[in-house]
């Protein structure tokens, strides 16, 4: 609703818009950005191909600037005011899988997320843009649901083209998302352009069923539990509506990947 970026802000407003949005959305933690006077990252580093670092400077300009973020994101106003003080023209992170789940969606030249997210609505009937709060990025927009309490959204990357999911549950696989007033690397300025009157909504559970589970009957299709898929993991729905779930047995699955096995 407001475009102006941290950066632009006072501090005293800049503390105030922070824990506002901590309060909102939950804890907060510094990110890195891009420089402007350089035009790299604040990071300081270079990129990294084949394990092997080379003279190229990141332009990531979105990764955290806390070690431990995990443990250290905060909702505290106190410790907000520190950090704003220390980052004055740094952007920031929300914490997911905590108070808020979010749906990323791209649009990138060799994939559009929107199609992906239209394809979504049209096969779930629901609007989905008007009952989430809505982010812009500097590449597409983002969906803020209120955290699912059994933690079914997990962190996920193309789950649908172009569409990534953040979320998390108990400490386990939390994600992040660039706050409302920060900035993308390409200039845009991340900023909330729709909220509903009651704030965050529950996920809808259609949704979490056409991102995770649905099958097609009578059908052997790929699926994929914490990070196993392909021939590894296999899941078939019966005439009758009941899945069956086959491990292959060269699968090796950590714990998280058991507990999603069970979760399915």
């Amino acid at each position: 609703m407001n475009d102006a970026s941290f950066a632009d802000l006072s501090l005293p407003d800049r503390i105030a818009a922070l824990t506002s949005l901590s309060q909102r959305f939950g804890r907060i933690l510094p990110v890195h950005s891009i420089d402007s006077a350089t035009g790299v990252c604040t990071c300081g580093g270079f990129v990294k191909r084949k394990d092997k670092t080379t003279d190229v400077p990141c332009h990531a300009g979105k990764h955290p600037n806390l070690w431990k973020w995990q443990v250290k994101a905060s909702s505290d106003p106190k410790q907000l005011a520190k950090w704003a003080d220390k980052f004055p023209g740094g952007n920031w992170g929300i914490v997911t899988g905590e108070l808020t789940d979010v749906i990323d969606v791209d649009t990138k030249p060799t994939v559009d997320g929107m199609d992906s997210l239209r394809a979504l609505e049209a096969e779930i009937g629901i609007d989905l843009m008007s009952l989430a709060v809505v982010v812009k990025t500097g590449n597409g927009i983002q969906l803020y649901f209120a955290h699912d309490p059994a933690g079914r959204l997990k962190t996920t990357a193309g789950i649908r083209p172009g569409i990534d999911i953040r979320g998390g549950h108990k400490g386990k696989g939390l994600g992040m998302v660039l706050a409302p007033g920060s900035k993308h690397p390409n200039g845009n300025t991340y900023q909330i352009v729709s909220m509903p009157e009651n704030g965050l909504q529950p996920v809808p559970e259609a949704l979490i069923l056409a991102l995770y589970y649905q099958q097609s009957n009578n059908s052997l299709s790929t699926v994929c539990v914490g990070g196993v898929c392909g021939s590894k993991l296999k899941a078939r729905v019966q005439v009758n509506g009941e899945q069956r779930f086959q491990i292959m047995q060269d699968a090796v699955l950590t714990a998280d990947q058991k507990a999603d096995l069970e979760i399915l």
